[in-house]
């Protein structure tokens, strides 16, 4: 058979380029790098070395800024002066073709003012733009600075910020205190950002917050709604008694200021939220019955309790215990995920009185504990998660500071991998490796659902001939046999040759599996 000519080979090469999941891929790869600046780096070769993927990975490169000033550079008037952007001559047409090339590739900006790395040395200097600049610059402009702009972040909130509201934006998220700049923010977005779906505020201040609670409530489109109050408790019941009965709002999430934690006990909180669907909520014990109490929405998937440390009301086993009998009690039978981080909170309870209301959420899909401290798992732990929740499939047991998940932790990955037959992702925290049990259940390993599997922390020696390491290395090996189905295991410090080689054997065996496909 003759040969394929060579220049026909290379057209269906190249085809494969304008493969969108192939392109997807490559970029995706790129976004790997260690640090941001090596990451855009690579994006910008990309694009200079290969015609077919310009244009996608420079939509990449700008597709988030952490600052104006990428932009500001663009054009020939404006010049860095010491340590500002200062206007340097009138703004002619000539220079809005190569700003608008790139403007209209921004997706989101966070608007914060920039640093600039002094070359050969680790200092910074940092670099400021006057509002007057962005002001000047939009008298000359007739539409919008990003027109596909979707995602703002000020924080904190400066004048400037006004100029960025469009049609296209779709979540704002600001700090700033209680004044007349916030409203003035808050009455522009209400008539420039129509289709607004996601506002994220944290305020700072004491005095009367009315007018701009009232502005908040007036964003009708708004289904997810972020509040951050560092102010007194009125004004957080004022916010809650208008948005209890405000349809469409899905995704909630409230931050409690310590000082709460006495008063929420002698207020109620406003009954509904009716359509939630998730509700993460931060802040002492108190603060979290109260806030769990008042909601009747019966569409609840998604649940986050974050239990902060607070002196004066500590938390005991015997409180904890009814709360998680709580959570059921509340009919949130669709409940999908459910996330608790205890914050380094001294809370000295066993994992079986957390998990001893779970037979209750036959649906549950993901569960996390976070900082929980201490932290040590019992086989019969593990069997009651297995047991009781055979949706499951993402675990996230993170230990609490200074503590540590240790072997009977690394026996529940075996385990929930052989009874938990849709578990999909698994991740753990431990820091020793102590007997580590290297017989492994035949069903384990009829196991093919497993996608990723995260491993965190693991501060051994980073002598390649260390025991403990050498020991974890060869558990791995006879735990994942199958590992071209484990998309992606990642060690958070591979500092040991040893694991570091077990990994490069996964990433091969992986890659000729999907070869071969």
């Amino acid at each position: 058979m003759d040969a394929q000519p060579l220049v026909s080979r290379s057209t269906a090469a190249l085809k494969c380029l304008f493969n969108d999941e192939i392109i997807s891929e490559i970029l995706n790869f790129q976004s790997q790098e260690a640090s941001q600046e090596a990451e855009r780096h690579g994006l910008l070769n990309i694009a200079l070395v290969c015609r077919a993927l310009e244009e996608p990975a420079m939509n990449e490169l700008w597709r988030q800024l952490d600052s104006f000033t990428p932009l500001l550079r663009l054009l020939p008037s404006v010049k860095l002066i010491g340590n500002s952007y200062a206007l340097c001559g009138p703004l002619d047409s000539a220079g809005w073709g190569r700003f608008d090339h790139y403007a209209g590739r921004v997706l989101y900006l966070d608007l914060i003012q920039p640093c600039m790395h002094l070359w050969l040395t680790t200092s910074t200097i940092a670099i400021t733009v006057e509002s007057s600049l962005y002001f000047h610059i939009a008298k000359e402009r007739t539409g919008p600075f990003l027109p596909r702009l979707r995602s703002l972040t000020c924080s904190p909130l400066v004048p400037e910020a006004v100029l960025f509201l469009s049609q296209s934006l779709r979540s704002i998220s600001f700090d700033t205190t209680i004044s007349r700049l916030a409203l003035t923010f808050l009455s522009a977005a209400w008539a420039k950002a129509r289709t607004l779906r996601d506002l994220r505020i944290t305020f700072e201040g004491t005095s009367d917050a009315s007018l701009i609670i009232g502005m908040i409530a007036s964003f009708r489109t708004i289904s997810q709604l972020d509040l951050r109050l560092n102010s007194p408790l009125s004004h957080y019941l004022q916010v809650d008694r208008i948005l209890a009965h405000r349809n469409g709002l899905k995704h909630y999430f409230i931050s409690a200021r310590d000082q709460w934690e006495n008063d929420i006990q002698n207020r109620s909180l406003t009954a509904g939220f009716s359509d939630l669907e998730s509700l993460t909520v931060e802040g002492g014990f108190n603060f979290l019955k109260a806030a769990l109490a008042r909601v009747e929405s019966e569409k609840l998937s998604k649940l986050q309790l974050i239990l902060r440390p607070i002196a004066s009301s500590p938390v005991s086993e015997l409180e904890w215990k009814p709360m998680v009998g709580f959570i059921h009690t509340r009919g949130w039978s669709s409940l999908h995920e459910l996330f608790i981080d205890f914050h380094y909170t001294s809370l000295a309870i066993s994992l079986t009185t957390l998990f001893e209301s779970l037979d209750h959420f036959r649906s549950l899909r993901r569960f996390s504990i976070w900082r929980y401290w201490p932290i040590t798992v019992s086989d019969a732990d593990i069997e009651k998660i297995a047991r009781n929740c055979p949706s499951l499939d993402e675990i996230t047991l993170i230990a609490g500071k200074g503590e540590d998940i240790v072997a009977p932790s690394i026996a529940c990955l075996v385990y929930l991998a052989t009874h938990c037959p849709n578990l999909g992702g698994l991740e753990m925290s431990f820091k020793s490796a102590v007997s580590l049990p290297f017989k492994v259940p035949g069903s384990f390993q009829n196991n093919k659902v497993l996608k990723v599997v995260y491993i965190r922390g693991m501060l051994l020696s980073p002598d390649a001939q260390d025991k403990k390491t050498l020991a974890i290395a060869r558990f791995i090996d006879r735990i994942f046999p199958w590992v071209y189905f484990v998309k992606n295991l990642t060690f958070a410090d591979p500092a040991w040759a040893a694991v570091e080689l077990l990994v490069k054997k996964f990433q091969v065996a992986r890659a000729e599996r999907e070869l071969g496909r």
